[in-house]
């Protein structure tokens, strides 16, 4: 049984969440991230309403129940906070995608400027927005085994493996995650999908905030990249254009699931 002391820390985050949820229009003031772990199993009736004929559509595709739950929490959430920053009702939001297939507000709803970007693995989601520049997120789980060598070598760049081969044995797998985020997330700002070779820009070095440079002029590409560990076993990174010296950093932001639960049941009963 909960103690009290633990119920009300519970009622305390989610109201702190969605006070966020409602407060994101301080996009304007720095990119936003906003985070949420998910259980394996959970009626998905509530989140699916929120979602399009398109997006449930394509939540069908997914032959993994995880997968397709992290999809539909992730769409949700999207449309949540883009909801609560144009002032429409996330049902009615629409969107387009760009010649990559990159997803925007449509026209007639991007009076803000409000550039988006959202990733979600196994027990992850995460939603980036940011006010008149480009903004990129991507989410790995790395409690997973997987011949990381082999497929650095594929898609890293010379000096991605010199970072790599430094690291300790105990963090190679870490580390590659951590590298696999951040390029994942570069090329998901820049809005030009797999067109961009992952071994054509890199990073000096794995800590939480980085340049981005070219590959072949080794000069900076104006990128700056955060990252950082939600979780014990996932790595987030997020990217934007670096449009000055003072930018703030993007500001990180968990919700928990109840309070996403929560808000999507009062948004369906209204």
């Amino acid at each position: 049984m909960e103690s009290e002391e633990h119920q009300m820390n519970t009622l305390e985050n989610n109201r702190l969440s969605a006070c966020l949820i409602a407060n994101s229009i301080h996009v304007k003031e720095r990119p936003l991230v906003f985070w949420a772990t998910v259980p394996d199993y959970f009626d998905d009736t509530n989140f699916k309403a929120c979602l399009s004929s398109q997006e449930k559509e394509r939540a069908t595709h997914f032959h993994c129940y995880q997968d397709r739950n992290n999809y539909i929490i992730a769409h949700s959430l999207k449309r949540i906070l883009l909801g609560a920053i144009t002032g429409i009702e996330p049902l009615k939001l629409s969107f387009k995608t760009n010649d990559y297939g990159k997803p925007e507000l449509a026209t007639s709803q991007s009076e803000t400027d409000i550039q988006f970007n959202l990733s979600h693995t196994k027990g992850l989601v995460a939603v980036a927005m940011a006010y008149q520049i480009k903004v990129g997120v991507d989410v790995e789980w790395f409690d997973k085994k997987i011949d990381i060598f082999n497929i650095a070598r594929s898609f890293f760049s010379e000096q991605d493996m010199t970072l790599l081969n430094l690291l300790p044995w105990s963090h190679k797998n870490k580390g590659f995650f951590h590298l696999w985020s951040l390029k994942e997330a570069f090329i998901k700002a820049i809005g030009k999908g797999l067109s961009i070779p992952l071994n054509s820009f890199y990073v000096d070095a794995l800590t939480q905030k980085n340049q981005i440079f070219d590959g072949r002029t080794r000069k900076p590409l104006g990128w700056v990249v955060h990252s950082t560990m939600p979780t014990k076993v996932h790595y987030l990174s997020v990217v934007t254009e670096c449009q000055s010296e003072n930018q703030p950093a993007p500001s990180l932001h968990e919700i928990s699931f109840e309070a996403l639960l929560g808000i999507i049941s009062k948004l369906n009963s209204g």
